[in-house]
């Protein structure tokens, strides 16, 4: 088991048993085809630069990953239950009372630009995962985008 990212200090807070790498998901430090699986929750929608970066990304993970592998994403999706939920955290009563709410608005307000960068794109995410991975399950419900696919091996890609 492996991690990638880009803060020194949250690799730091790792408490478990993997290998971890400061990297950047969008140049992968890892030979082609040699990972069995990529999983990414709640990294994809911090991307600064949408699409580029996630192209840049996603062309990365299908590099690294061998032709039976999988890509597995969760990430936030504009669903009826993510309005409400972004309605409910805007009120302060909500916020004193509830902390895994303060947290959320507090995570919204420090990354807003590229949360909503990503919540505003759905039709071209969608469209890119496709390009890369064929689709094995995809579901969007409760605020979360889930994905599950096999790389597509492109020619001149």
């Amino acid at each position: 088991l492996s991690g990638v990212d880009l803060s020194e200090t949250l690799l730091r807070t790792f408490d478990g048993q993997a290998r971890l790498y400061l990297g950047d998901c969008r140049e992968l430090k890892l030979s082609d085809r040699s990972i069995d699986a990529v999983v990414v929750q709640g990294g994809l929608h911090h991307l600064p630069n949408l699409p580029d970066d996630l192209e840049k990304t996603l062309r990365e993970v299908r590099r690294v990953l061998r032709p039976e592998g999988r890509f597995v994403v969760v990430e936030p999706w504009k669903t009826t239950f993510l309005r409400v939920v972004h309605g409910v955290c805007n009120l302060s009563i909500a916020r004193r009372v509830w902390a895994k709410m303060d947290a959320l608005a507090t995570m919204i307000d420090r990354e807003r630009a590229t949360y909503e960068r990503w919540l505003g794109q759905p039709d071209q995410i969608l469209q890119l995962l496709r390009t890369h991975f064929e689709p094995e399950r995809q579901s969007t419900a409760w605020g979360k985008l889930s994905f599950v696919g096999r790389p597509r091996h492109l020619h001149g890609r």
